[in-house]
């Protein structure tokens, strides 16, 4: 009986705590800032100027976005280690 008991609070831990501990509580969001596209007859340093905040802005999305990545495989191998952990204790 208690080995039962023992069993399923493990089963608890590894399925409802990890979600709840470790889960974002909110949605992650670059904090890159779009340049804004000069008039068509501005002078060429304010169209210079822009091209270099888009490169910037290319760079800081392209950053953003290899991070999430690697989050994403933390995740999953985070989750393949707790199934392998189920797996385990439930056979």
């Amino acid at each position: 009986m208690i080995k039962i008991i023992q069993r399923a609070a493990l089963l608890i831990a590894v399925i409802i705590l990890p979600n709840t501990v470790s889960a974002d509580a909110f949605i992650p969001e670059p904090l890159c800032f779009e340049p804004n596209k000069p008039l068509m007859f501005s002078p060429a340093s304010y169209r210079s100027r822009y091209d270099i905040d888009l490169k910037k802005y290319e760079v800081c999305i392209s950053e953003f976005i290899s991070k999430q990545e690697q989050a994403i495989l933390k995740h999953q191998k985070s989750i393949e280690l707790a199934r392998k952990m189920l797996k385990k204790y439930v056979e």
